[in-house]
């Protein structure tokens, strides 16, 4: 079967970081620079393929899980793109 992936593109303007970009769109900084395979810092005028994400937006609390929010540590790592999760972290649900 085929895997069907949703994207947007955007295009880096003078000064941004990729924490920035990752905020702005809600996904971690990890997932947008492993799927644009940056490693480097980002330029103006850069294209970044930004994942549509299937699922609410959420910062994480004081108490959560990733097996709590997502059902399990599985879910989360392929919702979200890494195994990193900390208070104030958005997250895809």
């Amino acid at each position: 079967m085929l895997k069907t992936e949703f994207l947007q593109f955007y295009t880096v303007k003078e000064g941004q970081g990729i924490e920035e970009i990752a905020a702005y769109f809600s996904v971690s900084p990890y997932l947008l620079a492993r799927l644009n395979g940056l490693s480097a810092p980002l330029k103006k005028g850069m294209l970044l393929k930004i994942p549509n994400a299937r699922g609410n937006a959420y910062r994480v609390r004081e108490g959560d899980s990733k097996a709590l929010l997502c059902g399990s540590d599985e879910n989360f790592l392929q919702r979200n793109g890494t195994e990193a999760f900390y208070i104030g972290m958005h997250i895809i649900l």
